[in-house]
């Protein structure tokens, strides 16, 4: 699927996804959105599939809301979560936190439960703490600020986040493994410890063989 063919299809997604805009059929607006997460797979890592990710779930989310259809809402939240995940791995976080706000939202949505919502807001406020939608976090939350659970639960949520954040850390770059045999300034064999355990071994004396 080429760029533009891809351009086409954002552009009539943003299209359908607007209130003044009466939705298409059922099966219309599913053909979009699944073309739309199509492309956005063979992008790869970039910053256009995370957005091209986020509008597919947007598409099933009006169709949702509009329909009452219950596989639009669990595709949508599905998506939404594994856009959240590919800007984690990518370090996209602007991306990342748009998409995990509207998850959240439409999550909560789903299984009419405000605290659902305070909860994950407050976790992808931490999770991308920085990012272009900081405010919108912080305003929400705010807003329903009744559903604000015990501290217990905000100290695991916090712990959660991190543990998630640091999976997703780049990873640090291997050590180089000691070099060959050499000797100290006794004359003694000194030689990488086995398996890379650490520390070194001595040889003292070589025992021949057979």
């Amino acid at each position: 699927m080429g760029v533009e063919r891809l351009s086409e299809l954002e552009t009539r997604a943003l299209s359908w996804l607007s209130a003044s805009t009466e939705l298409p059929p059922r099966a219309d607006v599913v053909a979009l959105s699944d073309q739309l997460a199509v492309g956005a797979t063979r992008l790869g890592p970039v910053a256009w599939a995370l957005r091209l990710s986020r509008r597919s779930a947007e598409l099933r989310t009006r169709l949702w809301r509009v329909g009452h259809t219950d596989a639009d809402a669990r595709e949508a939240i599905e998506i939404y979560a594994s856009t959240v995940k590919s800007a984690l791995a990518e370090g996209n976080a602007d991306e990342g936190c748009q998409a995990a706000f509207a998850h959240a939202v439409l999550a909560s949505e789903h299984a009419h439960d405000p605290a659902l919502l305070y909860r994950q807001l407050y976790s992808s406020a931490r999770l991308f703490a920085g990012a272009a939608c900081e405010s919108q976090f912080s305003e929400a939350l705010s807003v329903i600020a009744a559903y604000r659970p015990a501290k217990d639960v905000l100290a695991t949520l916090d712990q959660e986040t991190d543990a998630r954040r640091a999976k997703t850390a780049p990873a640090a770059a291997p050590t180089a493994s000691p070099g060959g045999v050499s000797t100290d300034d006794a004359g003694v064999v000194v030689t990488p410890s086995v398996a890379n355990g650490g520390g070194v071994v001595m040889v003292f004396d070589i025992e021949p063989y057979g």
